[in-house]
């Protein structure tokens, strides 16, 4: 699934640093 920025703004402070990359995430 494709998040928008404003999705990733909210979920990125959330995320280990080493799954912060997109294309290395699967939700």
């Amino acid at each position: 699934m494709d998040l928008t920025d404003e999705q990733w703004a909210m979920l990125e402070p959330l995320l280990p640093e080493k799954e912060r990359n997109p294309m290395s995430v699967i939700w």
